[in-house]
């Protein structure tokens, strides 16, 4: 059974929390523990897989969110490992996810 777009959306602002709880370590704690980065990688990538599987109805009444370029996010994440780049990751998490988080109407620091 397919989840529904407010438990996703309870996916997605949980992930934000998590994502928040670690860039208030700092940039150069998450530099420092590859375990963080990781972290952030994964919690990124659920952000993303959430996102692609939105209804179109609320994805419409979004249409200030970057659908497309979250989702292709979460693809380099999954399937592009290796091409990944620790300071992609930081920018999305520290810049991009609050962004994210407040036009998707959802809270963006616990």
């Amino acid at each position: 059974m397919s989840r529904s777009d407010d438990k996703r959306l309870e996916d997605i602002a949980e992930a934000g929390e998590q994502i928040a709880a670690i860039v208030a370590r700092g940039h150069q704690a998450v530099r420092e523990d590859r375990v963080l980065e990781l972290a952030l990688e994964r919690l990124l990538e659920i952000v993303g897989e959430a996102m692609s599987k939105m209804s179109v109805e609320f994805r419409d009444a979004h249409s200030e969110v970057e659908w497309l370029r979250v989702i292709g996010m979460r693809n380099l994440l999954a399937h592009a490992y290796h091409r990944i780049e620790s300071e992609l990751v930081w920018t999305a998490a520290s810049e991009d996810m609050p962004a994210l988080l407040n036009a998707m109407g959802l809270p963006s620091a616990p």
